[in-house]
């Protein structure tokens, strides 16, 4: 918890001063210099390369990527900094249409693509955390022990929130990257179970009891919300998410598994 309450906190950092003793807040200029840094960076595709390099926690050849079941707070900083790039990236475009992507917006298509799936198989390898699966306090092959799962939890709701914020943003090519997220990735297969599952849990707390009485963390509104913007703006004017959609089958939250391959229909 020690973690965690730290990680709240320095995502909630502001460039403010204390007005006692007229020092700088936490977002002091060294830290907005660090955050123009990784901004730059995330703009020249190498997102996944400064996450994996946090820890070592990948090979240096992932041809085949082996699911995350942990993260570690510094990885959950790096998308908290990128999160405050998808915000003002929204708000830029509102008065800029050439702002460019702050995931991969200056690497080229090939390299956005991938940066983009990179986030979409992120938030598969965490949504387990949903059901008590790998990713929570539980060992797995053998060496990776989760720390807090709370931590992961955090992890998954920053990436959905990247992701819906980014791709609320009407242009040629957020129309083209929600197609290859459909055809390439199980993004919206997975988010749908993930939404699922919040639902089914929300059924059962509501039995016997009135909807004022139900109490939601802020953490579980923000994923409801992030999720549910995320399916919305992955298939806004995409027939083929659409379509996708229509025929994913969301199972139960007992331990059920969204079986589909990406790209195919699930039923």
């Amino acid at each position: 918890k020690t973690i965690t309450n730290s990680l709240k906190k320095s995502n909630d950092t502001k460039n403010t001063k204390n007005q006692e003793t007229g020092e700088d807040g936490h977002w002091d200029s060294a830290t907005e210099w660090i955050q123009l840094l990784l901004s730059k960076l995330a703009k020249l595709g190498m997102l996944p390369q400064m996450f994996f390099a946090i820890g070592n926690t990948a090979n240096e050849e992932q041809p085949a990527r082996k699911p995350l079941c942990k993260v570690l707070p510094e990885q959950n900083v790096l998308l908290h900094c990128m999160a405050r790039e998808a915000d003002s990236f929204v708000m830029e475009h509102g008065s800029f249409t050439d702002v460019a992507n702050p995931i991969g917006g200056e690497a080229g298509t090939s390299v956005l693509n991938e940066n983009y799936s990179f986030l979409a198989d992120l938030v598969t390898d965490f949504s387990p955390v949903l059901e008590g699966g790998p990713g929570t306090q539980q060992e797995r092959d053998g060496d990776d022990l989760v720390d807090d799962s709370s931590l992961v939890l955090s992890a998954l709701v920053t990436v959905t929130d990247i992701l819906g914020s980014i791709l609320g943003v009407d242009s040629p090519l957020n129309n083209r990257l929600r197609l290859h997220l459909g055809n390439e990735t199980t993004l919206l297969q997975v988010t749908a179970k993930s939404l699922g599952i919040i639902s089914d849990d929300l059924a059962e707390m509501s039995r016997g009891r009135r909807a004022r009485d139900i109490r939601l963390s802020t953490q579980e509104q923000q994923l409801l919300t992030s999720l549910v913007r995320l399916i919305g703006n992955l298939c806004y004017e995409c027939q083929y998410n659409q379509d996708l959609l229509r025929t994913t089958l969301v199972p139960s939250s007992e331990k059920c598994d969204v079986t589909t391959t990406a790209g195919n229909d699930t039923r």
